[in-house]
């Protein structure tokens, strides 16, 4: 195995229980997990790019088609457990990464340098540790350049980007597992038609030398031995740090605290404000998990190499290459670097949003709309304005047809809101159970009603026999006042405005009292205004009057629904007659009920 083997092996083994007694079991479990993907990444020679580079280039397709494989055995794996966000207990969660300029920018600056580097992220970092002197300049490159996709890192986040979508998200684990295999196997199906096409038969993998635990230990393995591989430690790596395995974040951390150490401070950019990443370097890097894995890749690969007898790093590099390996690596950190940030950003940005407004505590509820009239409103509409707004609503217009004419009163509607109306009118709660807006209860919400009809509208509504059998008409005042026309004469008319700026005056002081109600559920808390005992009595006479006068061939028997309210319609108006003079008055007065000037006379004029 040899020195380098052996010290690899050291260092797994040590690096191990240091990072389990320093940083937790986790940390050491990742490192040596990390340990087995690098020389599972070297025996395997398993590059991702690379398969597709080669099938671009030659038409072999025997490395997509064992990727394809790959990310199906990963679906049946992972998207349970995605779906669910637990794995054996612990929370997981994948990188789910939406599609935007950003990733088209990267992915074509990453592709150019993966091109002049010589291999991918895992790659480069597997062939590194490998002892390929070469790929050891391109990854010190490649962290250089990570840092410097840093520093743009805001300009390519706010480029514009799709939504992220997950398969099992729309689809369900079981529906995402389907369609994945079905989408990898098309892709391998044209990889054997196009490769036999091109060489008439398809790559067959090449003979070992070496059979049973021999190979195994020093390689090369099988191309799908490295693919089951990858598949296991990957889901290894998801089940102990609660996401699936990552390469490159790690380079730009360790080129941020190289640049710490030399007195450049990357806390300026805006890659390094963000919480997690601001976190990560002001820790230790050995708690970064990213960083723990590539560390054990490196040691994994080296130990890899060593077995294999293939550790022989040579310093003898042609410049040409040195500068390629230069130019590549930059541009693999800087494309990684925009690539893998721009898909994240989206997403990242909603969860840390997310993240802040949950610190905050319950959302507050919003403030009540100060909306007091409604023209024409629906049912419907009018209960979402009591539960968003105030309590006491006015439904008032000077164009009543056009309530009575609207939606709320059509053919379809008109019983259903005939009925609502009477509930508010007795003063009932609202209730409502619908599955769009959700079931609730509103309590302790007043309705006033104030409409003016031309005479033919008015009419046709009031010969509906619908709007008197429900007791919609008798809970209204109804009056016609004589028309006018013919007496509105502008000559010399002289005008006194001060009654109706008093009354402008009263109402406003009104309007600016506060309502007495409960300031979290918004419902009214109304004091209680009661008769005076001679009020009592004068009511009680007068309604014993109007209901004897119901009896057949009395006086109101043609019109009892509205004479069996004139009591009630007589003790509502006098409440009002009665605050309106006087908020803070306790009691309803026999003065008020009988008084010719304000009711002219009120008593008889509710029939």
């Amino acid at each position: 195995m040899g020195l380098p083997g052996t010290g690899a092996l050291v260092v797994l083994a040590l690096g191990t229980i240091a990072l389990a007694l320093t940083q937790g079991a986790a940390q050491g479990a990742l490192f040596l997990v990390g340990g087995a993907l690098g020389m599972s990444l070297y025996h395997a020679a398993f590059g991702f790019t690379s398969a597709w580079r080669v099938f671009i280039l030659d038409s072999r397709g025997r490395g997509l088609r064992v990727q394809m494989l790959l990310l199906a055995m990963a679906v049946v794996l992972f998207f349970p457990a995605l779906a669910s966000g637990t794995l054996f207990g612990n929370e997981v969660r994948g990188l789910v990464s939406p599609a935007g300029l950003g990733v088209i920018a990267g992915a074509f600056i990453f592709g150019i340098g993966m091109q002049l580097g010589g291999g991918c992220a895992s790659g480069t970092l597997f062939t590194a540790g490998g002892g390929n002197a070469r790929m050891l300049i391109t990854l010190v490159f490649f962290i250089v350049g990570s840092v410097l996709g840093t520093v743009h890192f805001d300009w390519w986040a706010s480029l514009p980007a799709l939504e992220p979508v997950a398969l099992w998200q729309p689809l369900g684990p079981w529906g995402g597992i389907a369609l994945s295999p079905a989408i990898f196997g098309a892709i391998a199906l044209i990889t054997m038609r196009v490769e036999r096409n091109r060489h008439g038969t398809l790559e067959q993998p090449p003979e070992s030398e070496r059979h049973g635990m021999a190979r195994w230990l020093r390689g090369p393995w099988p191309l799908v031995g490295g693919a089951v591989a990858l598949v296991v430690l990957n889901f290894l790596t998801l089940a102990i740090s609660g996401r699936p395995w990552g390469i490159t974040s790690a380079f730009a951390l360790w080129g941020a605290k190289i640049a710490q150490a030399i007195g450049i401070d990357p806390t300026a950019w805006g890659y390094w404000q963000r919480p997690a990443n601001a976190e990560a370097l002001q820790s230790s890097v050995f708690s970064d998990v990213t960083s723990v894995m590539d560390f054990g890749i490196i040691a994994g690969a080296m130990l890899a190499a060593s077995l294999a007898g293939r550790f022989a790093p040579s310093l003898r590099i042609p410049l040409r290459s040195v500068i390629a390996a230069v130019v590549g690596g930059l541009m693999l950190g800087y494309g990684a670097r925009i690539l893998q940030e721009a898909k994240k950003s989206k997403g990242e940005k909603r969860t840390a949003a997310q993240a802040d407004l949950a610190a905050l505590g319950k959302e507050p509820s919003a403030p009540p709309t100060t909306d007091r009239t409604v023209t024409e409103p629906t049912y419907e509409g009018l209960t979402r304005k009591f539960a968003e707004g105030m309590p006491t609503l006015g439904i008032f217009s000077d164009e009543g047809g056009q309530f009575l004419g609207g939606f709320a009163m059509s053919s379809d509607n008109r019983q259903k809101t005939l009925a609502a109306l009477n509930d508010l009118w007795q003063g009932n709660p609202i209730r409502r159970t619908r599955q769009g807006d959700g079931s609730f209860t509103l309590h302790e919400r007043r309705l006033a009603m104030h409409l003016m009809v031309q005479p033919g509208v008015a009419r046709g509504f009031m010969a509906d026999p619908m709007t008197a059998d429900t007791g919609f008409l008798p809970r209204f005042l109804i009056c016609e006042p004589p028309s006018t026309i013919g007496t509105r004469l502008q000559s010399g008319v002289r005008y006194d405005d001060a009654a109706l700026l008093a009354f402008k005056a009263r109402l406003k002081a009104i309007l600016e009292t506060p309502l007495p109600m409960d300031l979290d559920t918004r419902e009214l808390q109304p004091r209680l205004l009661a008769l005076a005992p001679e009020t009592r009595n004068l009511l009680a006479t007068f309604s014993d009057e109007v209901e004897k006068a119901q009896l057949q061939g009395g006086e109101y028997s043609h019109v009892t629904g509205y004479a069996s309210k004139a009591a009630e319609q007589a003790a509502r108006i006098a409440g009002v007659l009665t605050v309106w003079k006087d908020l803070s008055a306790e009691n309803v007065t026999k003065e008020v009920m009988e008084r010719k000037r304000d009711a002219a006379p009120l008593l008889p004029l509710l029939i």
